[in-house]
């Protein structure tokens, strides 16, 4: 088993965020390998959204890189969904008494990039129509609820916390 801790991104100003990368010293952060290899290009080059080496403590990071799908316990699997960004990873989760759901995360922003088959706004186009169209195929062998990364509509239909799926 993996301990799961939350991961992050950075500003577009290049500046730390809470739950970017370089806070976790002396952590395993779990990673695609495709997602590392951009981001440490990225960090490289100076680019906003890079992948550092070093914590803010100034210890080396420690990257533990994957690729593929990768059960992270049991009811909780990551799915490789590349397209809208190099290693994007779509989320699966079964619940006992909810069931399941899919969070999409990018890979579909919402329903309407889903009815209109609009998978453009992405690194890749054509690996993202096809991580879209698998996300809402698992979706339906799962009988899984799908969660769109950025449709507002959906949004207001969801719990928030404190209340939680179960």
């Amino acid at each position: 088993r993996r301990t799961v801790r939350p991961g992050g991104c950075r500003q577009a100003s290049g500046g730390p965020v809470p739950g970017a990368p370089a806070d976790f010293a002396n952590t395993r952060i779990l990673i695609h390998k495709d997602a590392h290899a951009f981001g440490r290009e990225r960090w490289d080059q100076g680019i906003p959204g890079g992948i550092p080496e070093i914590a803010l403590d100034g210890s080396k990071l420690e990257y533990e890189l994957f690729e593929g799908d990768l059960e992270l316990a049991e009811g909780l699997t990551l799915l490789e969904t590349p397209g809208h960004a190099p290693g994007h990873m779509s989320l699966l989760v079964k619940l006992p008494d909810a069931g399941a759901f899919l969070l999409a995360i990018d890979a579909i922003y919402s329903r309407f990039n889903q009815q209109q088959d609009n998978y453009k706004v992405a690194f890749d186009s054509d690996q993202a129509r096809a991580s879209g169209h698998r996300c809402i195929r698992i979706a339906e062998e799962e009988n899984a609820q799908l969660i769109y990364g950025h449709d507002p509509v959906q949004w207001t239909s969801l719990l928030k916390s404190p209340a939680a799926y179960r």
